[in-house]
């Protein structure tokens, strides 16, 4: 129960932090539960793809060589996943009716990042024990989870945009694509060698400044539009 709860918690933990920022009109529970089991209900295609490409171009990626690691980070994971959780975004939740601000679309996209992030995380966690479970929970949880708040930034953005709205949404998938590439590119590396775990430290902290310099522009509009009276 404990490796369990090791595997869950970190990913429910920041969900609940992430719904609590938006005070203004904070988001109906039962449509954030089918957001999380969307993220959840999205491994399975990943999985697949993912090792449908793997199985065509799968010499490549073994290699070891920095192009066969930008193939599988790249071209596999990243985009795979990355894509999924768009195409969940933009199929199922973009026209929702309680998406009616841009910090919504932060809420919705984190909740969906991080469904997936708990199946997956339970699945590493289950074999690698919690040794695993705190390396996830520092990288690879928050990972899911600020690359859903950079998505949702540009998804809500779009959602409400007089102009421009095409950009935007391509940013929303771009965006975290190539920062899920990037991270994944230096963590398969070996980190004996300095300049992989450094870059791989530099990805972290690109994605975790980039995600919360979001989330705070989007709150700070929604608390102003509120008004006084809303706090």
């Amino acid at each position: 129960m404990l490796l369990f709860l090791s595997a869950v918690g970190p990913a429910v933990a920041m969900a609940v932090w992430v719904y609590l920022k938006d005070r203004r009109e904070p988001e109906p529970v039962p449509f954030l539960l089918r957001c999380f089991a969307y993220g959840m209900l999205a491994v399975i295609p990943a999985a697949v793809l993912e090792s449908l490409a793997l199985g065509s171009a799968g010499s490549l990626a073994r290699q070891g060589t920095d192009l066969g690691r930008a193939f599988a980070a790249f071209g596999v994971a990243g985009l795979v996943q990355e894509g999924l959780k768009f195409l969940v975004l933009l199929l199922l939740i973009y026209r929702a009716p309680s998406f009616t601000e841009p910090l919504d679309g932060v809420v919705y996209a984190t909740f969906v990042g991080l469904g997936f992030a708990t199946v997956e995380n339970l699945e590493y966690v289950t074999r690698g024990g919690y040794a695993v479970a705190v390396s996830r929970a520092i990288f690879s949880v928050p990972g899911h989870g600020f690359l859903g708040v950079i998505m949702g930034y540009y998804l809500g953005r779009a959602r409400f945009a007089a102009t421009g709205a095409g950009l935007y949404l391509r940013r929303a998938f771009a965006i975290p694509w190539l920062l899920h590439g990037t991270y994944d590119f230096f963590a398969l590396g070996r980190f004996e060698n300095s300049g992989l775990a450094w870059g791989f430290l530099a990805v972290v902290a690109v994605t975790w400044v980039v995600a919360l310099a979001r989330l705070r522009a989007l709150v700070a509009v929604s608390r102003r539009d509120s008004g006084p009276h809303r706090g």
